[in-house]
């Protein structure tokens, strides 16, 4: 007589041969352990017992005959990082804009010695903010922040127009010419500088790498 079996998982029903009452096998929906129960009394008007049966599900499952339940394996889903990754390398924009504070620092560098050399202590610590300053842009450029890149631009837009008003009095104070002519070339270097760091952090490089 047939046997109706149950998957206790996804509720699929066989009809199986009562010879197979007690063994086990997997169900082809879920891949479940169903226990084949004993025989029962088969209700009229079902269909064919061996429409749903699978015949290699005896010979061919190691635990039909033991008391082991296993559930079919889970495939593992492969966790997708959020982060954005980013370039390793660092953009020529960026290294240009390194170049041209490291000329200012330079510049300022050469300003305090020569101020310390005929003991003029007026505008050292001026020179001295200025190269704090231009390090901690270098800082916030290798760091990738956005307020160093914005801030920079910034700092550099009002360092030309003051170094622009210094140009100007080159032509109305009582100096020597050579003095005059040293300083205004100085004056149009630094300003060719602050130029060029203006126009590396501006472009699309720069700020996609400062983007923290």
């Amino acid at each position: 007589m047939p046997i109706t079996a149950t998957c206790p998982k996804c509720n699929q029903e066989y009809r199986l041969k009562d010879d197979v009452a007690g063994k086990k096998f997997r169900c082809k929906a879920c891949q479940a352990v169903v226990t084949v129960p004993e025989p029962s009394a088969d209700p009229a008007g079902q269909k064919d017992p061996w429409d749903d049966l699978d015949l290699d599900a005896f010979d061919d499952n190691p635990y039909a005959e033991t008391g082991e339940t296993l559930e079919a394996p889970r495939r593992r889903k492969k966790k997708t990082s959020k982060k954005r990754r980013r370039s390793g390398s660092m953009p020529i924009s960026i290294m240009l804009a390194i170049g041209g504070e490291i000329a200012l620092i330079c510049e300022n560098l050469l300003l305090i010695l020569a101020n310390l050399l005929v003991q003029d202590f007026r505008h050292v610590g001026g020179a001295v903010i200025r190269i704090v300053i231009e390090i901690a842009f270098i800082r916030g450029y290798i760091l990738r922040q956005e307020s160093a890149r914005s801030g920079s631009i910034a700092l550099c837009i009002l360092a030309i127009i003051a170094t622009a008003f210094f140009i100007a009095l080159q032509f109305v104070t009582e100096e020597e010419p050579w003095v005059k002519i040293f300083n205004i070339i100085e004056f149009v270097l630094r300003i060719a500088v602050l130029i060029m760091i203006i126009i590396a952090l501006s472009t699309q490089s720069a700020r996609d790498w400062c983007d923290q």
